[in-house]
Formats: structure tokens, C-alpha cells, sequence
């Protein structure tokens, strides 16, 4: 046996070869400055000779890709790049050829990369020429005056993209495409905020090629059962359609709630078509696709009403994260629920305290949706106390405890704010009380005694608040029906202090899924 052949070698044939090209690189660098200090190369020249040494790098790639394929595509992907540095120096350095000129040297150029990395199959050509063709019209501005400008041409690309997506499974070029794509739109954002760079139906072509080409693409080879990585499978579906969708709405110039909510509804739908399409032959990537139909079908419904109807309805999709995560078991899914949940929940009590609703007290909208979202959270304590954790219901009792309090709250702020006042308040806490403890009289000893609690509490608002304030009727009315109403439960609790739920039977248990939280 040959012990030579047996040897682990320090490094790879591959990586002596990038690091033997990215000394060539330096060295022309080198020989650029020398020749520019000597003044011995004129701009032309310098032009010239760039132009040269990558027209040899890629001559020498093609030549030895048959014996040595990574080799000879690492000497193209040089040349190729060397081609774009010495076409835009000529242009931005020199001033040697005009925009449009560079600017169609430049798409030529990234043409040629990615043909021959369709050719010879190779993936970092690929890579090199997106990149480039991409850049090309942040390294020249303002070419292409005719619509749909320089987002038709930034589309074009993403098409061109899209399709080598499709043909090839190659992660790194979905990688690099998705970033080169993000920040050339974003650039392009900022410009229309500025008053520069895109305009808005511009870009709105620019986004919807951005979600065919990183979301279409490999979705379709998933559709046409062609192998698909995983991590881009799970990048493309949760990210792009919504980062489209917001991307583009946000350049849009002044859209109706209806006009900018129908394509998000539209979106949301596919999306949910994908799931259904998927679920049983790939139940990862159809499972997937819930988070994006969830954002986008919840904004839809959002923006077809007033602002009021937003708040609930990002609280609705935060409780719907919560509920899908802990039926299929996704955590990532169920933290970002509680966390949209608890901020939409944190920031309408803070409105309920310190800012009253609409003009008629209770019955208008914001009013109605802050009190939708302290539902919610007690519509999550159901599906946390069904779980047999000994975590759970202390969950469970969390949300309860916070819808109760957030109720009593939200009926402070809007009825006070009624003729009568004060004494309104009481009345609805009392009541509210009665309810719970009603509900609550042989399930729930906790909750029973909380809504007595309750009561209690109300009496005493009833002579620190209300006796001073309403008048002689309504105090007549207010101490005799709180009155009876504590006479009666009196009557109705042991008179020792115990337990009515167990002195009837010291084996019962409380029945139904929250009574075991509480």
C-alpha cells in the first residue's frame, strides 16, 4: 500500500486554488497602483489591461474545466468579476463610456456568467453574475428612463433567477439572491421615501418578480417533486411573501384599506392553498405556510376596517399562532404568538386606563375591539388548562386573572363617561360579580370566591365614590340592591366557612376543563 495516497493533506486542491487567485487579484491591484504612481499606464491602458487578464482567466477556466471542473469554474467566476471591476472603472473612474454604455456592459457580462453557469452546471458563476447583474443599476443610476426603469430591469433578473431556482437546486444562489435582493429594494424604499429611485408601480413590479422568483420557484420544484433543500423551503415560505407584500405596500402611493387588504386576502389564499395542496406528501413545507397565511389574511381583514378593528385583529393572529403551535407542536410558532398576543394585550389596557373610547360610551368600535382582545384572553385559558402539565394552569390563571381585571377596567373607563356615572359602574361590576359567582357556584371555589371578591370590592366603591356623587334614588337603588344580593349569598353560603362544593360530597371533584386550572 502506497502511504503517500493515505495522507490527509492539510488543505484542498480547491482552497490553494482560491487562495492562489485571490493573490493574482492583489497582485494586478498592486500593478494597477504602481503603474498609475509611475504614470506609465494611461486610463485606457488600465482599462485594457484589466479587460485582459480577465478575458485570460476565463479563457483558461474553459480550458481546464474538462480535467479540473471546480478549478477551471473558480478561474471564470475571477474572470467574470474582473470584467465587471474594469467595466465600471471605466465608467466611474475614468469616465472612459457613458451610463448607458457601462450599464450594458454590465448586464452582458452578467449574462455571460450566468450562461456558462448554466452550461457547465456550476453554481458560484451563477452566483457571480446574479450579484452583478444585480448591482448593476446601484453602480449606475438612473439608466433606464423608460418605464418600468431600472424595477423592470431589477425584475427581469429576479425572472432570470427564479428560473435557475427552478432548474437547479442551488441554496447558496437562493442565499445570496434573497440578501442582493432585500437590500436593492430596500435601497430602492428609501429612495421613494426620499423623493428618488422608484416609483410606486415601478417597484410593485419589482416586489411581485422578488416573490416568484424566491418563493415561486422553489415551491413549484416542490410542486413538480423535484429535491428542494429544507432551510430554503422554510426561508422562502415564512419570509418572503410577507416581506413582499409589506415591501410593496409600503411604496404604494396612498392605497384604500380595501385596495391595499383584497391583495393580501389574495396572497393569504394562496397560501392556504399551498398548505391544503402539500399537507399530506410534504406536511413540513405545507405547515410552514400557515404563518404567512395567518399575517396576511388577519392584515387583510385589518385594513378593510378602521384602525380600532387592527388592534383586534393582530390580537387575533397572535392567539391564532398560540393555538396552531401547540396543535402541531411548533414552540418558534407559539412564542411568536404569545409575544404578539401580550404586546397588542399590554398596549390597549394602557389605552383603556389612560385614553377613553369614541364618543358614545361602550358601543363603538374601539371600544368593541379593546374588548374583543380581552376576550381572547380568556378564549386562550381553555386550550392551556386541557393540557396535564402542572404548568399549565398557572397559565391558565394568568389570563383568567387578566381578563377579569382588564374587564373591570375597560367598564370603568367606558361607563363612567355615561349621565349617570359612577353609580353606571357599579351596577355593571356588580352584576358582572353576580355572573361569576352564579356560573362558578359547584364548579369553581376559586373563581366563586373571586366574583365575591368582586362584590365586595364594589360595595366598598359604592360608599367611597358613589354616595357622595349620585343621587338620593340612585342611592336608594344602589344600597338596596347591593344589599339584597349579599343577604342572599349569606344565605346561600355554609355559615362555617367551608366549602359548599365539597361538604356536599368530599369526593367530588370539579368538572370541565378550567375548573382544574383554577
Amino acid at each position: 500500500m502506497n502511504p503517500v495516497s493515505n495522507r490527509r493533506d492539510l488543505v484542498t486542491g480547491k482552497t490553494l486554488a482560491r487562495i492562489g487567485l485571490g493573490l493574482l487579484l492583489l497582485g494586478i491591484v498592486f500593478l494597477y497602483r504602481w503603474g498609475v504612481e509611475q504614470e506609465i499606464i494611461t486610463p485606457t491602458a488600465r482599462v485594457g489591461v484589466g479587460v485582459a487578464l480577465s478575458l485570460g482567466l476565463l479563457a483558461v477556466g474553459w480550458a481546464t474545466r474538462p480535467r479540473q471542473v471546480m478549478f477551471g469554474a473558480l478561474l471564470q467566476g475571477g474572470g467574470v468579476a474582473g470584467l465587471f471591476v474594469s467595466a465600471f472603472a471605466a465608467h466611474a473612474v475614468y469616465g472612459l463610456s457613458s451610463p448607458t454604455a457601462v450599464f450594458t456592459q454590465l448586464v452582458f457580462i452578467s449574462a455571460l456568467g450566468i450562461g456558462l453557469a448554466v452550461h457547465e452546471k456550476i453554481e458560484t458563476l451563477a452566483v457571480v453574475g446574479v450579484l452583478g447583474a444585480l448591482a448593476a443599476p446601484q453602480m449606475v443610476p438612473g439608466t433606464i428612463e423608460m418605464f418600468p426603469g431600472d424595477a423592470g430591469y431589477v425584475a427581469i433578473v429576479l425572472v432570470v433567477v427564479g428560473a435557475l431556482l427552478y432548474r437547479f437546486d442551488w441554496t447558496v444562489l437562493f442565499a445570496v439572491s434573497a440578501i442582493a435582493t432585500g437590500l436593492t429594494l430596500a435601497t430602492e424604499l428609501l429612495g421613494v421615501l426620499g423623493g428618488w429611485g422608484f416609483t410606486g408601480p415601478e417597484a410593485l413590479i419589482a416586489y411581485a418578480a422578488a416573490l416568484a422568483a424566491l418563493w415561486g420557484a422553489p415551491m413549484l420544484r416542490i410542486a413538480t417533486r423535484r429535491p428542494q433543500n429544507a432551510i430554503v423551503a422554510m426561508v422562502a415560505t415564512v419570509t418572503v411573501p410577507v416581506a413582499a407584500y409589506f415591501g410593496a405596500w409600503s411604496v404604494w402611493d396612498n392605497p384604500s384599506p380595501l385596495a391595499a387588504g383584497i391583495p393580501a386576502a389574495a396572497l393569504a389564499t394562496g397560501m392556504a392553498a399551498v398548505y391544503f395542496s402539500l399537507r399530506e406528501r410534504e406536511p413540513f413545507v405545507a405547515v410552514l405556510h400557515l404563518i404567512p397565511a395567518s399575517v396576511l389574511s388577519l392584515t387583510a381583514v385589518g385594513l378593510m376596517f378602521d384602525g380600532p378593528s387592527l388592534m383586534f385583529t393582530f390580537a387575533a393572529q397572535g392567539a391564532g399562532f398560540i393555538l396552531i403551535g401547540r396543535r402541531l407542536r411548533m414552540e418558534p410558532m407559539e412564542m411568536l404568538g404569545w409575544v404578539t398576543y401580550t404586546t397588542v394585550a399590554t398596549f390597549v389596557t394602557i389605552q383603556i386606563v389612560i385614553e377613553p373610547s369614541g364618543a358614545i360610551p361602550a358601543l363603538n368600535g374601539e371600544a368593541l375591539a379593546r374588548l374583543g382582545v380581552i376576550a381572547l384572553a380568556a378564549a386562550l385559558a381553555i386550550p392551556h388548562a386541557r393540557v396535564d402539565d402542572s404548568t399549565e394552569p398557572v397559565v391558565a390563571r394568568f389570563l383568567l386573572g387578566f381578563a377579569h381585571i382588564a374587564f373591570l377596567a375597560w367598564g370603568m373607563s367606558e361607563l363612567a363617561r355615561t349621565p349617570i356615572g359612577h353609580p353606571t359602574v357599579s351596577v355593571f361590576w356588580g352584576s358582572y360579580a353576580l355572573i361569576i359567582v352564579a356560573v362558578a357556584w359547584r364548579k369553581s371555589s376559586l373563581a366563586r370566591n373571586v366574583g365575591i371578591a368582586t362584590l365586595l370590592v364594589t360595595v366598598a366603591k359604592v360608599f367611597l365614590v358613589d354616595l357622595e356623587s349620585a343621587s338620593g334614588g340612585a342611592k336608594i337603588l344602589l344600597l338596596m340592591g347591593f344589599g339584597l344580593a349579599l343577604l342572599a349569598l349569606g344565605y346561600l353560603m355554609p355559615s362555617d366557612g367551608s366549602d359548599s362544593d365539597r361538604a356536599e360530597s368530599p369526593d367530588a371533584r370539579p368538572e370541565g376543563p378550567l375548573e382544574d386550572a383554577l
